[in-house]
């Protein structure tokens, strides 16, 4: 009992002292709230002496300003401590304090000598727990900037990369030609690729309209190309640009796009637009001669009823072989099958769905929902007029074989249960088509632009001597003259 009466001595000494002055408000360091030295005393008592609270008073604590004054001591409410004051542990040992979430309030309703971090949550502070949310937005805006740096460094490492192998692309080619312009790579890479890609879709969707307008333009194309090289040998010169080097890109791209345009018109557009431009699903028997039809895109082999009357006749199929097998097997119904002579109006063919003796199961010959004839135009499949030659060969060999007569105007067609879809998928491949030609053909020509401007091809005069304005001291000449 004595030690303690002796430890609060100087306590109740030191307090009785403080209570005879004016009490005082100074400015608490720690969290910036105005406390005089009893309640900073009472707030601090239990993990500090008296002597380092008064020192921490008298060095630390600032004085409020000259005027300035809190009538309502709302700046000095006993609010619990952030954090605690920058001084030597207490050596006292025992219970470590709780954190807040395990502090009865009974016991402590002002949460003092309470153990907390930076992410407790004071509800006079924080009343509506927005500090969580700050901080889960914290977290989520760490992960992001984490993802960001990745994705900077990879790009900073695909970056050196690509310049790795353009120097050492570039030092294969050598030096090429000393005086190389910016400008004149553009207009030599850009122009001819234009002219390629129009050339391309010239040909590929507007010959349906009309063929000799195709044609037509291209001329006048190539003829606007062809003055190119010849007012070179003329010694003519556009600015920095050769007319020799931008009439020869030219005149390939033109002839490219056209080839790659007409190679892609007989693939793929031409059936294409039949199928979009001929008559859509006439309903037809397999008794309907066949020339009536000639102008149908799409055929339905059903009755009035919806009955489908109509049906491949896989047993007097026949295939024929020559590196594939080329199917073929007749639409026929009851009436033209039950007769003495069967006349075959329309053929069902396929590639590599049959067997050489027949077994015809080409698209959607044996599948209930099956009763449209997509027309194949001269009779060529996967193209108009392509492999023509082997089906007939399969036609013959089945009219030998099951003895059937083929009309002389019999129309070859595929017998498909959804013509939309077969539409959808022969547009896709024509688009597929188109967009590779133009990256393809497009790089091949943007290629020969760069070599011929890297090189300088075409800057010499016809005689062999650089013009004028590829010689600085000529150029210089020009200028003052």
């Amino acid at each position: 009992m004595q030690p303690a009466l002796a430890h609060l001595g100087p306590l109740l000494f030191h307090n009785s002292r403080m209570a005879s002055l004016a009490p005082e408000s100074r400015i608490d360091p720690e969290d910036g709230k105005a406390r005089t030295y009893a309640q900073l005393l009472a707030l601090t008592k239990d993990a500090h002496t008296v002597d380092q609270i008064k020192e921490y008073w008298e060095t630390k604590c600032k004085p409020l300003p000259a005027g300035a004054g809190d009538p309502f001591k709302t700046e000095s409410s006993l609010l619990p401590r952030v954090k605690n004051l920058p001084s030597p542990p207490s050596e006292t040992t025992g219970t470590p304090p709780l954190p807040p979430a395990q502090v009865l309030l009974s016991q402590n309703p002002f949460l003092l000598n309470v153990h907390h971090d930076d992410r407790t949550v004071f509800l006079q502070k924080d009343p509506f727990m927005t500090h969580q949310m700050h901080q889960k937005q914290g977290q989520e805006m760490e992960v992001v900037g984490v993802g960001a740096r990745q994705a900077e460094e990879a790009t900073v490492d695909l970056r050196e990369k690509l310049k790795h192998w353009s120097e050492s692309l570039l030092a294969l080619m050598g030096s090429g030609d000393p005086d190389k312009q910016q400008r004149t790579r553009t207009i030599l890479v850009a122009l001819p690729v234009l002219m390629f890609v129009w050339e391309l879709v010239l040909f590929s969707l507007v010959q349906h309209v009309s063929s000799n307008a195709c044609y037509l333009l291209s001329v006048i194309l190539l003829v606007m190309s062809g003055t190119g090289p010849v007012m070179w040998f003329l010694g003519k010169r556009w600015g920095p640009v050769s007319l020799l080097s931008l009439g020869v890109l030219c005149l390939l791209a033109i002839s490219l796009g056209s080839f790659l345009g007409k190679v892609g018109w007989e693939l793929f557009w031409r059936q294409f637009f039949w199928m979009q431009t001929g008559s859509q699903i006439i309903m037809t028997s397999a008794s309907t001669p066949a020339g009536s039809r000639s102008d149908a895109a799409i055929l339905g082999f059903h009755d009035d009823s919806g009955m489908n009357e109509n049906s491949v006749d896989p047993e007097r199929s026949a295939g024929f072989k020559d590196g594939h097998i080329f199917c073929v097997a007749p639409i026929l119904n009851s009436a033209i099958a039950g007769s003495s002579q069967v006349l075959v109006n329309y053929w069902a063919i396929g590639i590599d769905c049959c067997e050489p003796s027949g077994a015809f199961t080409c698209d959607d010959s044996r599948e209930i929902a099956g009763g449209y004839g997509v027309v194949m135009l001269n009779g060529g499949l996967p193209c108009p007029s392509c492999n023509r030659e082997k089906f007939q060969a399969a036609v013959h060999k089945a009219e030998a074989k099951h003895a059937v007569v083929s009309s002389t105007d019999a129309l070859f067609v595929k017998y498909v249960s959804n013509p939309g879809r077969t539409k959808l998928m022969s547009g896709a491949c024509a688009m597929i088509y188109l967009l590779l030609s133009m990256l393809i053909g497009g790089a091949i020509v943007a290629g020969l632009g760069f070599l011929f401007w890297y090189y300088g091809f075409g800057k010499r005069s016809p005689t062999g001597v650089p013009y004028a304005e590829d010689n600085p001291e000529e150029r210089d000449k020009i200028r003052f003259e």
